[in-house]
């Protein structure tokens, strides 16, 4: 695949931070669109200005995705209005931080619906059209978090461990078939994540002093839909991120207990 122009892209979180960045970009690009996300409203305001803006087709699928059997009922809602999709972008998830004793259970199971089972069952679904085509792919967002375990986000890094180790498993599936799998791994981007992730307004701000670098939304996607095209099984944007992965995976092979030891100091909502 060279380019987006007059592909269809269909774009899940599609109304906020990193996927309405996609939504964006895309449409700058001349990709058609199917935006999915649970907010009807800003998704036909941000369809409405985008079409008019450039000229190309955009349709809104209004969807909880945490809900069991919703990615059967948008492929089945996709087909019906004779879409046929070219790049899935799964970049719908959820996160929480803090003590895993002390979280509510439905938390973790709605993060793990999202972050994997949602994942995987559009990939299931939509994949065997490209393959066939021998055209198209899918982006996966996970996380620079994928690489290493991080006591205090236990199930949230285990999730984006998974989706960083199933794009790349798959991407070995897919590339001679002529269909990309990438992973797209972020470190600590602009958005609202960790409104949700941290409620507690104190132990988030103390969360975030510790974040040296925060990356813009369209920084991420460009870098990551640049990948997309020239057949990345991953791309983690910015090069202090990707020293940072890299050097955390040697660690791991030489001092796993220190490496997480460490990540726990620095993620330890009460410190």
């Amino acid at each position: 695949m060279r380019s987006f122009q007059d592909a269809t892209v269909l774009v899940t979180g599609a109304s906020s931070g990193i996927g309405e960045a996609f939504v964006r970009n895309l449409a700058g690009r001349g990709a058609n669109l199917i935006l999915v996300a649970r907010s009807a409203d800003k998704l036909e305001q941000l369809a409405q200005t985008l079409s008019q803006q450039h000229n190309v087709r955009i349709d809104c699928f209004p969807l909880d995705l945490t809900v069991a059997d919703s990615p059967e009922t948008l492929f089945e809602q996709v087909n019906s209005v004779n879409l046929s999709v070219d790049v899935l972008v799964n970049n719908a998830g959820i996160g929480y931080w803090g003590n895993f004793t002390e979280g509510e259970l439905r938390n973790f199971q709605q993060m793990i619906d999202l972050n994997v089972r949602a994942v995987v069952s559009l990939s299931h679904l939509f994949l065997p059209t490209m393959i066939q085509r021998r055209n198209g792919g899918i982006i996966n967002v996970s996380s620079v978090v994928g690489f290493q375990p991080i006591p205090y986000g236990s199930v949230y890094v285990g999730t984006k461990a998974f989706v960083l180790h199933y794009s790349e498993s798959l991407w070995g599936e897919c590339r001679k078939h002529g269909v990309t799998i990438t992973a797209l791994c972020p470190s600590t981007t602009n958005t609202n994540f960790f409104q949700v992730a941290i409620p507690d307004e104190r132990k988030r701000e103390m969360r975030m002093q510790k974040t040296s670098k925060t990356r813009s939304p369209d920084f991420v996607v460009e870098v990551g839909l640049n990948a997309f095209l020239h057949g990345k099984n991953l791309v983690i944007p910015g090069l202090a991120s990707y020293l940072s992965a890299h050097v955390s995976q040697l660690s791991l092979v030489f001092a796993r207990r220190l490496t997480v030891t460490f990540a726990g100091s620095i993620f330890d909502p009460d410190k």
